[in-house]
């Protein structure tokens, strides 16, 4: 049966899960998607062990993840996150080299920001993830 939509049903909201160790980088995540009328925060997560049992069980469509975890490496849990679930992982660095741009694409990943950047960057690469776009930050581009 397909479904058809109800002139009156509210759009579909990207759920998304933010995983960093920096309570900033969590607060900044927050603050930027807090204006999106499209965009609900379904869970945090403070290590990339629990950034992988989140996605796992929470099932986000977006993954807006910090490359450097205390635990484990930022590639590892992209990795592991899209080897499970179909969605789309964003990471988020300051390291601007190309090869880990290219090493996230290769891992999985649907963008990579360079930190510090401003939150409407933030906001497309989220929903470029979600509409299945690869995004980098363009910065990345130049190098």
């Amino acid at each position: 049966m397909t479904r058809t939509r109800n002139a009156h049903q509210t759009p579909r909201l990207m759920r998304l899960l933010i995983a960093s160790d920096t309570p900033e980088l969590v607060q900044f995540a927050q603050q930027t998607v807090q204006g999106e009328r499209d965009i609900l925060v379904i869970g945090v997560a403070t290590s990339g062990r629990e950034a992988i049992q989140k996605a796992t069980l929470l099932r986000p469509d977006v993954v807006l993840l910090d490359l450097d975890l205390r635990d484990l490496d930022g590639l590892q849990v992209t990795e592991a996150i899209t080897s499970r679930i179909q969605t789309g992982v964003v990471l988020m660095s300051v390291h601007a080299e190309p090869e880990y741009l290219s090493r996230a694409m290769m891992v999985g990943a649907r963008g990579y920001l360079i930190t510090p950047l401003p939150g409407e960057m933030v906001s497309d690469a989220l929903h470029s993830a979600w509409h299945g776009m690869l995004q980098s930050d363009q910065a990345t581009e130049e190098r």
